[in-house]
């Protein structure tokens, strides 16, 4: 795949952004010894862009999981986590909770390195671990977003959030993001990763006669971070917080047991916001999206559908078929 970033801190960003969107930090223990993998899984259609990550790093291996569906990027090798990859996400941190995953995961691994893995090491380390989880079930907002701030503006940054969670307004996230101007925080490679992981571009029958443009993209514990979404790309679709119940056919003292799914959503087919799109992901190099996987290819056949053929009804049903045909061929 031939490279198309500027310089290392531009790939840098982006992976930080696609980790924050499809990343993970991993802990477990095998034989009393604490095993580490940094993963990136992503649909098997995006093989090009793990193996992309793969030459980059120079390090970690690509393997397709058993369903055939998905596959991964791993770094096992603890040495390679301390010299290779810890040094990356500190230096660029990440703006989701996935941040407090990674200072546990950190702590750990100097944990490891440090203390030979001795079985006694191993046990006084889970039971930090426990108070550590139990501190993470709150809501936590990463520090790279208020870096900027005064002392002062982040205690009002924080009973300002506070407020949001008791309230789920979501004017106060975008109160917020205008007042400490929390959009500029945001490097656009990171945004480019992040959506590239969470974003998705289709299409939508409006009627019988009409197709037009869309994009959205969900959240379960981050909502600042597509209230900031919403800001750059100046999307007037209200931020919307939904919840329902679902049932995985778990019976629970004879009853079937139900759980809550709750998650932000945002998602515009308004023209503007479309445009607006189009123009972020353009950049200097229209032909280009910065983009890895197969995002780029659907996200290309949608900016430039939408340039050539916005309102013909007939030319974008033909297109929103070939990008389902073109999904499905991928996943067989």
């Amino acid at each position: 795949m031939k490279n198309i970033y500027i310089d290392k801190q531009d790939f840098y960003e982006w992976l930080v952004g696609l980790t924050d969107g499809d990343g993970c930090f991993l802990i477990n223990i095998q034989k009393n010894s604490l095993c580490f993998t940094y993963k990136i899984s992503l649909s098997t259609n995006n093989l090009q862009l793990l193996y992309y990550i793969k030459s980059e790093l120079k390090i970690g291996s690509v393997t397709i999981e058993k369903n055939r569906k998905m596959a991964s990027f791993r770094v096992r090798d603890s040495q390679k986590l301390n010299d290779i990859i810890l040094p990356i996400f500190e230096k660029y941190p990440l703006f989701t909770k996935k941040y407090y995953d990674f200072i546990y995961f950190k702590e750990a691994l100097n944990f490891k390195l440090k203390s030979q893995n001795n079985k006694d090491d191993v046990k006084e380390f889970l039971i930090l671990a426990k108070k550590k989880r139990r501190i993470n079930e709150t809501p936590l907002i990463s520090p790279r977003i208020y870096k900027n701030l005064t002392p002062d503006q982040v205690d009002s940054f924080f009973i300002n959030l506070d407020k949001f969670y008791d309230s789920k307004s979501c004017s106060i996230l975008l109160d917020l993001i205008k007042t400490y101007k929390l959009n500029l925080v945001f490097p656009k490679f990171w945004v480019i990763g992040f959506i590239e992981a969470e974003g998705s571009f289709f299409f939508v029958k409006k009627d019988a006669n009409r197709i037009i443009h869309s994009f959205g993209i969900t959240q379960k514990e981050d909502p600042l971070i597509l209230a900031v979404i919403k800001s750059i790309f100046h999307i007037p679709t209200k931020l919307q917080f939904k919840c329902f119940q679902y049932s995985n056919n778990i019976m629970k003292n004879e009853k079937l047991e139900f759980k809550l799914n709750q998650y932000y959503s945002l998602e515009t087919t308004n023209s503007r916001a479309i445009e607006n799109i189009i123009h972020y992901f353009s950049g200097k190099h229209k032909n280009k999206t910065n983009m890895k996987g197969f995002k780029s290819l659907e996200y290309r056949i949608w900016a430039r559908s939408y340039v050539k053929y916005k309102g013909n009804f007939d030319k974008l049903l033909k297109i929103q078929k070939l990008l389902k045909n073109l999904r499905e061929k991928l996943k067989e």
